[in-house]
């Protein structure tokens, strides 16, 4: 069996943990990349850890199994639906 491709979508405070131990576990999951609205702390996140900058949350979650929504509060509900 493949192993699942994860991201991350916010990578402030805890997304950037989320992403670190992603890519970490690569013995149980392909850690693919990671989305946030300041591109620069993205491609930042995404290089460290070896994986791809999406600009749009839309863009990520077409490549990925599983995902960690790293976002405000407020912004959960409108990506849990995107993720279905």
């Amino acid at each position: 069996m493949d192993k699942p491709r994860v991201g991350v979508i916010g990578v402030g405070k805890m997304g950037r943990h989320h992403a670190r131990a992603f890519a970490q576990l690569e013995h149980l999951c392909r850690f693919v990349g990671v989305c946030d609205v300041d591109e620069a702390t993205g491609r930042a996140v995404a290089q460290r850890f070896g994986g791809t900058f999406f600009r749009r949350p839309e863009d990520l979650l077409a490549e990925v199994d599983a995902v960690t929504s790293a976002v405000p509060t407020r912004d959960h509900l409108t990506l849990g639906l995107m993720a279905v």
